[in-house]
């Protein structure tokens, strides 16, 4: 019996006048050789201060965080995932703009929302009590 996977593909659709670094990794995987795991690393240039030191760009960053909770994350390696996504998430920088996506058999945004959330003390509250139903 053949076990069928919802694979529904995640598409984040990213705008940059003048990406520095924009890299697109990718690795197979030699257990499961159909399979290919894939990594978008975008590194824009982040010019936030004018020549005075006053910030021109209201925000410290858009930042995704993608959570694999397929089957084999179970146990010890889930536990290091959420320990290190709570040290990320208290890290962010002021003014910071948030999402986060859970992988498995199908996928949820944080609040079941599609859009970035403001970085502020009740999201930080919010988040790592969501983390903790991982």
């Amino acid at each position: 019996m053949k076990k069928v996977v919802n694979q529904r593909p995640i598409l984040i659709d990213y705008w940059l006048e003048s990406p520095e670094i924009l890299e697109l990794l990718y690795t197979k995987s030699e257990r499961y050789p159909d399979r290919i795991a894939t990594c978008l690393h975008i590194s824009p240039e982040l010019n936030l201060r004018d020549k005075v030191g006053e910030l021109v760009y209201p925000y410290g960053g858009f930042f995704i965080f993608l959570v694999d909770r397929t089957g084999s994350m179970k146990g010890q390696r889930l536990s290091v995932t959420k320990q290190a996504l709570r040290l990320l998430i208290k890290s962010l920088p002021k003014f910071s703009k948030v999402q986060i996506i859970c992988y498995g058999s199908y996928f949820t945004f944080f609040k079941n929302q599609s859009t970035f959330f403001d970085y502020t003390d009740n999201f930080v509250e919010q988040i790592l009590r969501e983390i903790e139903t991982y």
